[in-house]
């Protein structure tokens, strides 16, 4: 796959991705407080970086050790 096609296919992917976060969000408002709905979605993020600087802990720790 070219860069040029991997770009194309990232850039939708976000865009799909951001607004299925979106949707959700605005169904969930209609029961829950803005504030929940926020710390839902930091929470989420929060695990996804935790998965990636695990994933990554070689990468980490030689970053920090230069």
């Amino acid at each position: 796959m070219s860069s040029k096609t991997q770009g194309y296919v990232f850039a939708i992917l976000a865009i799909t991705i951001f607004s299925l976060q979106d949707a959700i969000s605005k169904h969930l408002a209609q029961d829950y407080p803005p504030v929940f709905i926020a710390m839902i979605r930091y929470w989420a993020y929060g695990l996804f970086v935790s998965a990636v600087v695990v994933r990554k802990t070689a990468w980490l720790v030689s970053a920090y050790t230069v």
